[in-house]
């Protein structure tokens, strides 16, 4: 039986703005982060990790 993916979580990444044609998708990074300190992110087959510093700036590392 295939899995369908749940497009109801209330924990899904939601974009503030609409995306302009051929503009960036801007994010809030409160909602992609749920409270924590890092996620992970996969570009590629490749995973990167984003994490929040103590002065609450953002790295991105791979």
């Amino acid at each position: 039986m295939a899995h369908e993916p749940d497009h109801s979580r209330s924990d899904r990444v939601d974009t503030d703005y609409p995306a302009e044609r051929n503009g960036p998708v801007i994010l809030n990074a409160e909602k992609l982060f749920g409270g924590a300190r890092e996620v992970r992110l996969i570009y590629r087959s490749e995973e990167y990790r984003l994490r929040i510093t103590r002065n609450s700036k953002l790295i991105l590392t791979k």
